[in-house]
């Protein structure tokens, strides 16, 4: 699950931040900091005060919608029958350990480069 308050992910998509954030004046929650898109901030300032639980649930579902996405385009390419037999959980499981594995191997490889 991600932490919207996470200073190094995007609070609202998950990408990278860029050091644009939104706080109301006297909160007592840190910065929702959000990545270069004009949408991610302006959903910021919308939801700023949205629970994490929340969030959590509304991430959950936006895995599930990635991983029908996904089983389609496998389909598609007559690949999908390397996960048969999976359970639901299973391949909902396996997409969302799919995107945190990116976002850290990303992050990983983003931080080894030379600076810039």
């Amino acid at each position: 699950m991600t932490d919207r308050h996470d200073p190094a992910l995007c609070g609202i998509c998950g990408r990278g931040t860029v050091g644009l954030g939104y706080a109301p004046p006297r909160s007592k929650l840190p910065p929702l900091w959000v990545c270069d898109d004009p949408e991610c901030l302006s959903l910021a300032t919308r939801t700023y005060q949205m629970k994490q639980d929340t969030f959590d649930r509304l991430e959950a579902i936006a895995a599930a919608r990635g991983a029908e996405a996904m089983g389609q385009r496998l389909e598609e390419l007559g690949k999908a029958q390397v996960f048969e037999g999976m359970e639901w959980e299973e391949w909902l499981d396996a997409v969302r350990s799919g995107i945190a594995g990116y976002r850290q191997c990303l992050k990983a490889e983003i931080s080894g480069e030379a600076p810039f």
